[in-house]
């Protein structure tokens, strides 16, 4: 009201259009890099940071120098860096595990498939030692009978 009342009305020069393309440019091509190697909360706090840091970096600017640049274009550049990273890093984890869960099916139970593409870290080479027990069985006579066998015989009818 203060400034309406003394006719000091804010002032945006035509250049600054020129710095708030230059802000949002950057602003998208850095948080893009910082996205590259972060995932999940660490992503999502690299984010807030850089919004933050613009929105100090502008209240600076205009309380020392009385130059007004804009919020949202570079604030919505941010959002709009951080959803589509995030989308595409999650697109790349899902398809790596469906990649996973194909792999391993051929080898393993489709359960078994789907535990291991879940939680890779239980996966480790070298194997896992575990006491167990063990029991062999024969049933008398089954090598004789299984060698008298044609391979194509029906096993119901020998047992």
């Amino acid at each position: 009201i203060d400034n309406i009342l003394r006719g000091e009305f804010l002032r945006q020069p035509k250049w600054t259009v020129l710095v708030e393309i230059c802000a949002v440019l950057f602003l998208a091509f850095a948080l893009g890099l910082v996205l590259r190697h972060v995932r999940g909360t660490m992503a999502a706090l690299a984010a807030l940071a850089f919004g933050g840091v613009y929105m100090v970096s502008t209240q600076w600017i205009f309380v020392h120098t009385g130059l007004p640049l804009g919020l949202v274009f570079p604030l919505l550049a941010i959002v709009a860096v951080y959803s589509v990273v995030s989308l595409a890093h999650f697109a790349a984890e899902r398809g790596e595990k469906r990649q996973i869960r194909e792999a391993f099916g051929l080898y393993l139970s489709p359960e078994l498939a789907t535990m291991v593409s879940e939680q890779p870290e239980l996966l480790k080479l070298g194997g896992e030692k575990r006491e167990i027990t063990v029991l062999f069985s024969d049933i008398r006579g089954f090598t004789s009978i299984a060698e008298a066998m044609e391979p194509q015989a029906d096993r119901k009818s020998v047992v």
